[in-house]
């Protein structure tokens, strides 16, 4: 989706709860994170307004969700790949730059996370211009990341992964605290937003 593109995005028609493929569930996680760029994106494009219905959720998936999808892919998926992986693999070096952009991506979260739950505590905004630079930054790094790691890291896996890594990885999901699955889409969010479009033009 292109960084100035506009809208939520419905969600997927066949969910994926319980789904045997864990890199299925990437996917879905990755998808929700692209509807969270959507709704970052709203916000920006309305601030100075105040939406504590949007921005209260998103500083919340900021938070936790984030962190929990880059735990997944760190605690689990690139030590498996990188277990299969031979020297001379381009995931070796992949998985290096992902890595340091997880790192950055998670204390730019826990930044905007701070500025919007503010913004929803005072029902104000401390710095519009700033707020929006953040923002925007943000979500349209966090687009690249998601195409990049959809397009090239989850096919190397299907390709890399044995069957006995992908059940490692199913039961490290489905027993582990983060959701299994995602039961509700942020595009959920528009629902108790101020206006029936508020996030659209």
């Amino acid at each position: 989706m292109a960084a100035g593109s506009k809208g939520l995005r419905p969600q997927p028609a066949t969910p994926l709860c319980g789904s045997p493929d864990p890199l299925a569930l990437l996917e879905e996680d990755h998808a929700i994170q692209l509807e969270l760029c959507d709704i970052l994106e709203c916000i920006a494009d309305r601030l100075p307004h105040v939406d504590r219905a949007i921005a209260r959720p998103a500083a919340a998936i900021l938070r936790r969700g984030i962190a929990s999808h880059l735990e997944l892919e760190e605690a689990m998926l690139f030590p498996l790949l990188l277990r299969r992986a031979p020297p001379a693999s381009p995931l070796n070096a992949i998985i290096k730059q992902l890595e340091a952009e997880h790192a950055s991506d998670a204390s730019f979260a826990a930044e905007l996370a701070d500025e919007l739950q503010l913004m929803v505590d005072t029902g104000r905004v401390r710095n519009a211009e700033m707020l929006g630079y953040m923002l925007r930054g943000f979500f349209e790094r966090q687009r690249r990341h998601i195409e990049w790691e959809t397009s090239v890291l989850l096919p190397l896996a299907r390709q890399t992964l044995a069957p006995s890594d992908l059940a490692e990885l199913q039961d490290w999901i489905m027993s582990s605290a983060r959701p299994a699955c995602v039961k509700h889409s942020v595009a959920e969010l528009q629902r108790v937003s101020s206006g029936p479009a508020a996030c659209r033009r």
